[in-house]
């Protein structure tokens, strides 16, 4: 148990798999270098496939990229010194001038086991970068592709399901709209809200192991029973204060804002993407927002994040569909693209560690844009772990403390717990939670709504 008083204003360490009894250890020892495996597998199978279809060029493109993330693999086991970047792209001096930061600051060249934690992570991914980068004909390639499409596959059933009611609760919620209920279109919007937040469940980076197989229904909100079902396990629930917010932007606009708009900074791709297209649907059709930004990954990040490529993948697949509700949602969505009601946004600041509230000085473009937003909505762990810096707060650190400063615009954090890092609980709510499981914050079966105005 943290007790926020112990620590007073001084900021806490971030999380480091220095601690053994962590699960930053445990994903820096174990669940980062099955990833790694798993890619590694995957480019080599690509690579056989590429030998009987191009030739042996091909193929030893591929060996080469196996050859570099087998390197990884082995610097990361043995605790080897994290190495500058040296593959050209944009980003390269930003993450060559964090190494360089590290060993002023601590003396040493920064260590997989000894560094913190977001870092560590966040710099495997640019190397699986670098490695695909540096090669000659494959550097497109997303060694994720498969797992993504397999989970996509392997949710059917619950987007089936969702997509049957899309179309009818669209239509009761621009009445509820037009009517102005606004007791029944809060009810409405909590629940597009809530089947967004436990998306975030169906996150690759924790499934490692998912092959397609697994039915992953079981781990899906999809009905109004079972989100329901979840609601005791929201630990904090800004729901209708949030609603209250996206109120007042319409009914009383804040002339810093553009009017009407609203922000999302996807995580997953799948099947919670897909629940984050529904929510910025619904918003929409309520007159909620005239426009959203989707805020995507610009190459393959944490597994399964979402790409711009993953994002037309997904409507693709809805386009192409015998479904015809499945078709029509696809062809919909497709049309606010191209319209400009939804825009697809990149930027380099999400693929590196650097925490938000360095923000401001680091990407001050990204920074002011989004200081236009009526809302920003950060989805999943890693956004979390971001706007906290990855520090050990106490629980019940105010989440405003923990933000330490960034505020761009109204930021509202929809997270299933995957990480051992939360603020904003009530004193006492950790003892009890780590009675009812001991796993509470790494499980995903947790979650919360943080909002800060």
């Amino acid at each position: 148990h943290l007790d926020s008083s112990s620590l007073a204003m001084a900021r806490p360490p971030r999380l480091s798999a220095k601690d053994k009894e962590t699960f930053a250890y445990f994903t820096v020892r174990d669940r980062m270098p099955v990833i790694l495996t798993r890619a590694i597998d995957t480019v080599h199978k690509h690579g056989g496939k590429l030998l009987k279809e191009k030739g042996k060029e091909f193929s030893d493109d591929c060996s080469g990229i196996v050859n570099r993330l087998s390197q990884l693999k082995n610097e990361m086991q043995t605790n080897k010194p994290m190495r500058h970047v040296q593959d050209g792209r944009e980003d390269e001096s930003e993450w060559n001038g964090l190494c360089d930061h590290v060993k002023a600051v601590t003396g040493t060249d920064p260590t997989w086991f000894d560094t913190s934690w977001l870092f560590a992570e966040c710099y495997m991914y640019r190397r699986i970068t670098e490695a695909i980068a540096l090669s000659s004909l494959c550097k497109d390639f997303d060694p994720f592709q498969d797992q993504k499409q397999q989970a996509f596959f392997g949710s059917r059933v619950s987007i089936l399901q969702l997509a049957e009611q899309l179309e009818m609760q669209r239509e009761t919620a621009k009445q509820l709209a037009s009517e102005k209920a606004f007791e029944k279109l809060g009810n409405a919007f909590e629940r597009a809200l809530k089947l967004s937040l436990w998306g975030n469940k169906t996150d690759l980076s924790i499934l490692a192991k998912y092959d397609g197989s697994q039915d992953l229904a079981k781990l899906q909100a999809s009905s109004t029973d079972s989100l329901k079902q979840l609601d005791s396990k929201v630990l904090v629930d800004d729901t209708q204060a949030t609603f209250s917010l996206l109120l007042t932007s319409i009914q009383s606009p804040d002339p810093k804002r553009e009017l009407g708009r609203i922000d999302i900074v996807l995580d997953n791709s799948g099947y919670e993407l897909f629940n984050d297209l529904c929510l910025s649907d619904w918003l929409l059709c309520t007159g909620f927002a005239t426009v959203v930004l989707l805020h995507v990954k610009c190459f393959p990040w944490f597994v399964s994040d979402a790409t711009e490529k993953d994002l037309w993948w997904l409507l693709d697949q809805l386009c192409s569909s015998e479904n015809s509700h499945l078709a029509q949602l696809g062809s919909r969505w497709q049309s606010l693209i191209s319209s400009g009601r939804w825009i697809v946004r990149e930027h380099k600041f999400w693929t590196v560690p650097y925490e938000f509230v360095h923000m401001k000085s680091i990407a001050a473009d990204l920074y002011t844009d989004l200081s236009k937003s009526n809302l920003i909505i950060m989805k999943g762990d890693l956004n979390y772990r971001k706007l906290l810096a990855d520090r050990q707060w106490p629980h019940d650190t105010a989440l405003p403390e923990a933000l330490d400063g960034f505020s761009p615009a109204p930021v509202l954090a929809l997270r299933s717990l995957k990480a051992e890092l939360v603020v904003g609980l009530k004193p006492g709510q950790d003892m009890a939670l780590s009675k009812e499981a001991s796993n509470w914050m790494t499980s995903g079966d947790y979650a919360v709504v943080q909002l800060q105005i």
